[in-house]
């Protein structure tokens, strides 16, 4: 599997549609967020064909991923574990960090959101314990090589996308 920079979402036929076809549009950032410098897009590719992408943004403590996501003619394959797999051991001087919507409320899609948390987990994460909220969407934080705080996380998401973006995230208790 290989990583390719791509330096506008925009101008990738297979990226623009896969993060669209992926992603509902609530969770969607504007592409001007995604193709700003502190932000890596990266086209994954299977012997040179194209399978998924990865967003995300490498801060000095964290790498956060943002968007991960492999073409629905290849899920199921081993692919998406395979890329996450290379992805976190080439990045395995920081912890990395990814938000999921959270499976313990009740929702229409509680069974993906299920599957996607057990994903993670048999690829290495754990839960880091720090529930979020931003722009209504309720996520857990889970955690790779090493425990990530809200705050380092906070900072990430910061320098990615700038100042005023963190004011949409806020930490939610749960009782």
């Amino acid at each position: 599997m290989d990583f390719i920079r791509i330096h506008d979402i925009r101008a990738d036929k297979f990226a623009k549609a896969l993060y669209k076809e992926a992603f509902p549009l609530r969770e969607r950032k504007p592409y001007f967020l995604l193709n700003r410098k502190t932000v890596s897009v990266d086209c994954i590719t299977d012997n040179g064909n194209k399978c998924g992408i990865m967003i995300y943004i490498e801060s000095e403590e964290v790498v956060f991923i943002d968007f991960f996501a492999i073409s629905a003619s290849v899920r199921g394959g081993g692919k998406g574990g395979k890329a996450l797999e290379e992805f976190c051991r080439a990045h395995s001087g920081k912890p990395v960090v990814l938000e999921i919507e959270n499976p313990y409320i009740a929702s229409d899609n509680a069974e993906q959101r299920v599957k996607r948390k057990n994903f993670y987990l048999r690829h290495g994460f754990s839960e880091a314990g720090i529930n979020i909220k931003m722009k209504g969407l309720n996520a857990i934080l889970m955690t790779y090589g090493g425990e990530v705080s809200y705050d380092r996380y906070l900072r990430a998401l910061e320098k990615g996308y700038g100042k005023a973006f963190v004011k949409f995230v806020s930490p939610v208790q749960i009782h």
